[in-house]
């Protein structure tokens, strides 16, 4: 019983200080989880690359195609990885809320 009430003890001390910066914390987090679904793209979009050279049936109809796509993938998850490193720092990227 008295585990429960030091954890809560803790947490709700965490989030005194969380509190001011909830809008930066959100925002890296949104950064966070966008980031980390480009990334799941990226072997989609290799195995469609190898479907297409083996001759099996691929979602992208051109092979340029897939290469554009692929390469707009990362430059997305490019710019997102800055941006979050940005948040991360505190430059003035991620506008103080």
């Amino acid at each position: 019983m008295q585990t429960g009430k030091l954890w809560r003890m803790k947490f709700s001390s965490l989030l005194q200080y969380l509190t001011p910066h909830r809008r930066i914390l959100l925002a890296i987090l949104s950064l966070l989880l966008i980031s980390s679904l480009v990334s799941l793209a990226n072997p989609w979009i290799a195995g469609q690359l190898t479907k297409s050279m083996t001759g099996g049936e691929s979602y992208f109809p051109d092979l340029n195609i897939m290469l554009l796509a692929w390469l707009a993938l990362i430059a997305v998850k490019s710019i997102l990885t800055f941006a979050t490193q940005t948040c991360r720092v505190g430059n003035v990227f991620c506008p103080p809320f």
